[in-house]
């Protein structure tokens, strides 16, 4: 995975870049973004709202994805052992918030190779499966 992001994007100090739309596809220059395996790109917002009151706002800060170890060896793509990556996001509200909504875009980039890729060696009648589940979380996300 390799990330886009700026230094303003990693600190909580109010920059002009903060309110450019990067919940919508394809991110806009300046958005931050990560790119996962070169076909699946997850952008999202540079604030979290108060969904009670759409007044207020707090800027979200992340951090550089590190390498973390791999949780099972023997979890493979194409051969290779996938690789795990963390990464975290933050803000600071004012005050107890119950209701909040943070935007996350992505877009999919070759779609049938890339299925067809994670459909081979033992994982096959997983696969399927698995990818509808990352894509009905993303739209739950998303929506």
């Amino acid at each position: 995975m390799s990330a886009s992001l700026s230094e303003g994007d990693k600190t909580f100090k109010q920059l002009s870049t903060d309110n450019l739309d990067c919940d919508s596809t394809p991110a806009q220059s300046g958005c931050p973004r990560f790119i996962v395996d070169h076909n699946l790109d997850i952008t999202w917002s540079k604030v979290i709202e108060d969904a009670g009151n759409s007044v207020e706002n707090w800027k979200v800060v992340t951090t550089q994805p590190n390498a973390a170890p791999a949780a099972d060896p023997d979890n493979q793509y194409d051969g290779k052992p996938l690789s795990v990556q963390s990464t975290w996001f933050s803000f600071k509200p004012d005050q107890k918030k119950f209701y909040l909504k943070w935007k996350m875009g992505f877009t999919m980039k070759n779609l049938p190779e890339t299925m067809k890729k994670s459909g081979t060696g033992r994982n096959a009648p997983c696969a399927g499966g698995a990818i509808f589940s990352v894509l009905v979380l993303l739209w739950q996300m998303v929506g």
